[in-house]
């Protein structure tokens, strides 16, 4: 895979909040694994969003062997708050399934317990304010398996439409292979601040200074002594400079106070950096706008099925056609401009025209 093709959209709110996943306790790291697949395959599958298989999981996130998703847990979330006469009598249910193994139970968790994100900031009154919103990740799961061996199954599910719109307006990239190469050093919740973190200052052009001990809480650095924890910091910020080159990350430590513990961060941008930018906005806006027309033509063609490669084939057939629809087609692709930029644009703007006469090109994108 190239670089851009590893390049997957996450959401700001989630990765400047990752240290917010540490809710769902032990389940945070493969809940926070699923959350960026998620994103990931949203972003590639054009038709099959909203299955997962445990197979390709495991092989894009870096996990050895899928089957070491399906090992019991003890206290599984769907049972949590119930006696024991009432777990005995839905254990003893045939009709009811059990989420009780890592994958289904971190699943259930998703559909089930909304990520608080806290958040702050300083009103114009002056006053400083904080606070706490919710987001659920998935509004429902299903899971599918040969009644023979349990273990081969996969799972329909629906995202909740401010995930799904997060990513569409409010994102960051990240480099999925760098995220999973992260993870048996468990700074996977740094990597995501830091990658945040660089959107934000390539935007305001200026130096990070993050507060030292929210850098130690992302980095999951406990220690007392200050020495210490520097040091720890000073370890963690290599390995992801070393793991995640595409960041350009660089860092020094100023003085704050008598102590050089102001920690100052900011990020080496290449001269391929713009353009790819700009090849990732184009490549997303696309994808969006091939969803949103898929989906008028499936009004008009209720028969359409999108794993169906006749269907495909017909749905392209009808984007080559100009004549066919056209309306319908500026409609979406003013759509498109209102998810991915958060733009209002007249169905007759030159923008539209010129998205409507390469319509043809789309199925580059599947």
């Amino acid at each position: 895979m190239s670089r851009q093709e590893l390049t997957t959209r996450f959401d700001k709110n989630l990765a400047h909040n990752t240290y917010d996943f540490n809710k769902y306790k032990e389940d945070a790291t493969l809940i926070r694994n699923l959350v960026v697949y998620l994103a990931f395959s949203y972003q590639e599958d054009l038709w099959g969003y909203g299955t997962l298989d445990p197979v390709k999981f495991a092989k894009h996130m870096g996990y050895k062997d899928h089957r070491s998703l399906y090992k019991k847990v003890s206290s599984p979330a769907q049972l949590e708050n119930l006696s024991a006469g009432e777990i005995k009598e839905i254990r003893e249910d045939t009709n009811e399934y059990i989420w009780d193994d890592l994958l289904d139970n971190a699943l259930y968790k998703m559909a089930h317990q909304p990520l608080s994100l806290s958040f702050g900031g300083r009103a114009a009154s002056g006053e400083n304010f904080y606070g706490i919103k919710t987001m659920l990740i998935l509004t429902s799961v299903n899971v599918y398996f040969d009644e023979k061996n349990p273990q081969k199954r996969y799972y329909k599910f629906k995202a909740s439409s401010e995930f799904l719109s997060n990513l569409s307006r409010y994102f960051l990239t990240l480099n999925l292979k760098s995220f999973t190469a992260l993870r048996e050093n468990r700074l996977q919740p740094l990597y995501l601040y830091l990658c945040n973190l660089r959107e934000t200052l390539k935007l305001k052009k200026e130096l990070g200074t993050p507060g030292f001990d929210l850098i130690c809480k992302q980095a999951g650095i406990g220690d007392k002594e200050a020495k210490q924890r520097k040091k720890k910091v000073n370890q963690k910020l290599g390995t992801i400079q070393k793991k995640a080159p595409e960041l350009g990350l660089q860092w020094d430590w100023e003085k704050n106070g008598r102590f050089n513990y102001k920690l100052v961060i900011w990020f080496e941008y290449q001269d391929s950096d713009k353009m790819l930018d700009r090849q990732q906005h184009n490549l997303f806006f696309m994808r969006i706008l091939v969803r949103l027309l898929y989906q008028e033509f499936c009004k008009f063609h209720s028969q359409a099925q999108a794993q169906d490669i006749e269907d495909r084939v017909i749905f392209y057939q009808w984007l080559a056609k100009p004549d066919k629809d056209s309306d319908v087609k500026r409609s979406a692709i003013c759509n498109a401009f209102l998810q991915h930029y958060g733009k209002t644009i007249d169905a007759y703007d030159n923008q539209v025209w010129s998205v409507f006469r390469s319509l043809d090109q789309l199925e580059v994108l599947a």
